[in-house]
């Protein structure tokens, strides 16, 4: 039934784009996490193809516009790419459309010389004791569960009071892809900030960020990077919100944890992501002795 109300009729003209994207998202399977992701991002592309022929490579042009756009991140573009391929794609597989548009592009590609360097010590020190000195327990918690958790933004946004097990210590948190909660091991320092917090704030039930503008919701994403990024601006740190996660990880792997131990506390799908950050490590670990190998030589020639 789904399917036959978006098919077309002896080849008429579909529906505004608006229209079949919400259709194709009600008959999608899709995790409900991703659902709610790719309908916000494809927003952007509803508005751009407005008034647009949806040829073949319209995507291939929306691709090219979103390039164009100015300090819009890779990522960013990824997703609204990623979100618009999805539904050109269902629009074939359900008829709607005679071609697949989305087999024409690729994603974005993100270079090294795009990456940003990460997160050092000292700033690491300066975050917090600029928290610190301001007094904001909500900020001191975000930072906690930014370093000491390695938490994404959209995971701290979720975390609700009856999440927590101050006895056990852990945090029952939403991870990214994933339609069921999953514990994470609190540090103490984590878990004493948490309760600091909650007592501080008066927080008693729901979730533990609430939104001053929605009655029963949390602060948004968008939200939360702000309070960090204002922090970052303060103390001199050209990183973005992410940066704090890469930090966690880092750190498990330079304190010498195994890269599967690391694994199970960073949640990450697979150890070939961790590998990156293993191979970095060890290069840097290996460049004092490539400096001073060749400083001898220098000395010597002089």
């Amino acid at each position: 039934m789904a399917e036959a109300a978006l098919a077309i009729a002896g080849g008429s003209t579909p529906p505004p784009i608006a229209e079949m994207v919400a259709r194709v998202f009600e008959v999608t399977d899709l995790k409900p996490s991703t659902r709610k992701t790719y309908q916000y991002a494809i927003k952007h592309f509803i508005a751009w193809a407005a008034n647009r022929p949806l040829d073949r490579t319209i995507l291939v042009t929306y691709k090219n516009e979103l390039r164009e756009i100015p300090k819009l991140s890779a990522k960013t573009a990824n997703l609204y790419l990623a979100a618009a391929r999805t539904v050109f794609r269902q629009l074939f597989v359900l008829g709607v459309l005679p071609f697949d548009a989305s087999k024409l592009v690729r994603s974005f590609e993100v270079g090294a010389a795009h990456k940003r360097h990460p997160i050092t010590d000292a700033q690491v020190k300066r975050a917090f004791a600029y928290a610190v000195k301001k007094a904001d327990t909500r900020l001191v918690l975000i930072l906690n569960l930014l370093l000491r958790q390695g938490l994404r933004q959209k995971e701290v946004v979720d975390i609700r009071v009856e999440d927590f097990n101050e006895q056990a210590a852990t945090l029952a948190i939403l991870g990214k892809g994933r339609d069921d909660r999953e514990l994470v091991h609190l540090h103490p320092e984590t878990v004493r900030r948490l309760r600091e917090y909650l007592d501080d704030r008066g927080v008693k039930s729901g979730f533990i960020f609430p939104s001053r503008k929605a009655r029963g919701r949390h602060i948004g994403t968008a939200a939360l990077y702000r309070i960090v990024q204002d922090v970052h601006d303060a103390c001199r740190i050209a990183n973005s919100p992410h940066g704090w996660r890469k930090v966690f990880t880092s750190k498990l792997i330079e304190g010498g944890m195994n890269l599967l131990d690391v694994q199970t506390y960073t949640r990450h799908r697979s150890l070939q992501q961790l590998t990156v950050y293993a191979d970095r490590i060890s290069f840097a670990k290996s460049l004092p002795t490539y400096y001073a190998v060749f400083d001898v030589d220098a000395k010597e020639a002089t």
